[in-house]
């Protein structure tokens, strides 16, 4: 429709009061000639309706509580230019119900009524009021008793933010704005509905739409619908609806240029005067308001509104019906799609925030970082679900990809932590768009690991080398033989063998244990002399056989009694015993100090240094087949420990 077209229609808000409310529908009765010009053009209608339609059957009122009346009216509940609407109760139901009634006869408020009381009447739906009776009460007014609604408006809604019905309807929606769309689709349910029956409301805006206490969503006002199988050809035209909210093809008055998407633009105009606070086409007069609908220019929303709602809206009252969306059906589909893109969205941002929180949390405590990290790889497992289920509802969107990037690079961070280079490489070619950062990241992974497993290989070669399970039962089995044989030799000898003529034979012993001992350390080489402590262990006890042997031998060179040789053998043992301690700690020193203390009481007392020698070389095997004994329990790591702490 051009603007030509319109302008004539324009001028159709001269017929109002100047200065008339722009939110206020238009009616055809409102449009007619007045008193004045219908006595001086006889030919229109008249009037006087009373008798108009005589097949209204009159329905009984009072105000006053008369038992014979069905209906008695309790309060009036609004009132308008027309006609007025009343709280009544219905005696026989014993329930209250709602009563449209005109102020005064008038042939054609009458037909309004009755095509808005049939229309309403034929379209059984559960959007829809319904309706339980027609007629004209005893002074001929013409009435219509509908279901008495218990709720609010969607226009106070909007206006009152604090009311009372928010706080159900968030209890059941969750959120306002989902609660609104809601309200709109059950809107869209009854317009698609009507729309199949070829009925049009022309009228749809805050104002008509009722929201029950329990969630019930009704359209009201029916009074201005179009039903397009009852339009006369050559009927009179008139613009009705509401300015403030009138689709532009609504300008023409011409009931051809009404379908379906003259209802969408109105749904549109209605969730925009909701989600601004303000009607679609501003104007503080009827004539402004028209002048703005003709136009119909997109509108700009603010960033408080959401993109894809505010492009909607535009789409949605748009100039050109072919525009918009074709149907009710369609226009309420996208809104729930948006609604499910949101809540989709909503989803992911709670994800994405989530993952920003541990990974702050996980930098700034190195502790907890361990456990933070363990969190957030469940949340990226969590989130690439909550990715997938997204693409499947809303398909591709910015904020997915973002949430997408957010998981590459928590992924990436992940296995960074994780010290995996090449699960951190595949994280970061996940990140789109590239992030130059990462590589050089991935490649100091890389270097350090290869450092560290150069390091840990040093490391485990270094404890393999301390590690005294290795040899620690060959060597025990070889200290009890070395020390306990040429022991029991001289303790079963008694004092023959230790007697000067017999030392010879000592010494031969000592020489045979020690050439068996080079033996035995020959063939079990394998084990005594397989890492640093089993050499060192096995030149010890080796350092400590062969300084007795050879104290034995001088002893017996020089014909010296066992007496007399005693002090040269236990000084003999004094130095190996000691350096013996490096490997076996204190212990080995202590009898090392032992064996130098029992020299000098050899020398101080002969007649008991025997027993000084076989006490001290009791002390030495017992001592050092426990200390075996213990590193061969004790863990690696305290054996290392120690030896650490104890190097110079």
């Amino acid at each position: 429709m051009d603007v030509e077209s319109s302008s004539s229609l324009v001028d159709t808000a001269s017929l109002l009061p100047r200065g008339s409310n722009a939110e206020r529908t238009l009616r055809p009765e409102e449009l007619l000639p007045t008193l004045e010009e219908r006595t001086a053009h006889p030919s229109l209608p008249p009037l006087d309706g009373a008798t108009a339609h005589p097949s209204l059957p009159t329905v009984v009122t009072s105000e006053s509580g008369f038992a014979s009346s069905e209906y008695e009216i309790e309060a009036r509940l609004g009132e308008g230019g027309m006609g007025e609407v009343l709280l009544a109760t219905q005696r026989s139901l014993r329930r209250q119900v709602a009563i449209k009634r005109l102020k005064a006869p008038d042939l054609v408020a009458i037909d309004a009524l009755i095509t808005e009381a049939r229309t309403a009447g034929a379209l059984e739906h559960p959007n829809v009021v319904p309706v339980h009776a027609l007629g004209v009460d005893q002074q001929g007014r013409a009435l219509l008793v509908m279901k008495r609604i218990d709720g609010v408006s969607l226009d106070v809604l909007a206006k009152r933010r604090d009311h009372d019905a928010w706080r159900s309807l968030e209890a059941r929606y969750s959120d306002r704005l989902t609660a609104t769309i809601e309200v709109l689709c059950r809107v869209a349910d009854a317009l698609e509905f009507a729309h199949e029956q070829g009925v049009f409301h022309r009228d749809v805006k805050p104002e008509n739409v009722m929201v029950g206490r329990h969630g019930e969503v009704y359209l009201l006002d029916w009074g201005v619908a179009l039903d397009k199988a009852n339009v006369a050809p050559d009927g009179p035209r008139f613009v009705v609806g509401t300015p403030a909210y009138i689709a532009p093809e609504m300008l023409s008055a011409d009931p051809a240029m009404i379908d379906a998407r003259t209802d969408v633009f109105l749904l549109a105009a209605t969730l925009h005067a909701v989600l601004t606070g303000a009607p679609r086409h501003a104007g503080s007069t009827v004539r402004e308001a028209l002048e703005h609908a003709a136009e119909c220019a997109p509108f700009e929303y603010d960033a408080s509104i959401e993109p894809e709602l505010a492009a909607l809206c535009n789409r949605g009252t748009a100039r050109s019906p072919d525009d918009r969306p074709q149907d009710a059906g369609q226009f309420r589909d996208e809104l729930r799609g948006f609604l499910r893109q949101r809540s989709a969205l909503a989803r992911a941002r709670r994800v994405e925030a989530k993952l920003a929180e541990l990974g702050a949390t996980a930098e700034r405590a190195p502790p907890a970082a361990a456990v933070k990290r363990s969190e957030l790889a469940a949340l990226v497992s969590k989130a690439r679900l909550v990715i997938e289920d997204a693409h499947e509802e809303i398909g591709a969107h910015p904020a997915l990809e973002a949430l997408k990037r957010a998981i590459a690079l928590a992924s990436f961070e992940i296995e960074i932590a994780r010290k995996d280079p090449d699960a951190a490489e595949a994280a970061a070619n996940e990140v789109s768009p590239p992030d130059p950062t990462l590589a050089p990241r991935v490649l100091a992974l890389r270097a350090e690991r290869h450092e560290s497993a150069a390091l840990e290989h040093a490391a485990r070669a270094e404890r393999r080398e301390r590690d005294p399970r290795l040899a620690s039962v060959a060597l025990g089995a070889l200290t009890l033989a070395v020390f306990l044989v040429p022991m029991m030799v001289s303790w079963v000898g008694g004092p023959q063998m230790r007697s000067g003529g017999q030392r010879s034979i000592v010494a031969e012993i000592d020489l045979v244990v020690l050439a068996t001992m080079v033996l035995a350390i020959l063939v079990g080489r394998k084990r005594l002399l397989a890492n640093r402590y089993g050499r060192s262990a096995t030149l010890v006890v080796f350092a400590i056989v062969s300084a007795g042997t050879i104290a034995d031998v001088l002893a017996a060179s020089q014909h010296r009694s066992s007496e007399q040789a005693a002090p040269f053998t236990l000084a003999a043992l004094v130095g190996p015993l000691v350096a013996g301690a490096s490997l076996f700690g204190w212990p080995m020193a202590a009898c090392g100090i032992a064996a130098g203390v029992a020299a000098a009481l050899s020398i101080a007392s002969p007649a008991s240094a025997n027993a000084i020698v076989a006490i001290v070389e009791l002390l030495v095997v017992t001592t050092t087949i426990t200390l075996l004994i213990r590193a061969y329990r004790e863990p690696l790591d305290a054996i290392v420990e120690r030896a650490d702490a104890s190097a110079p």
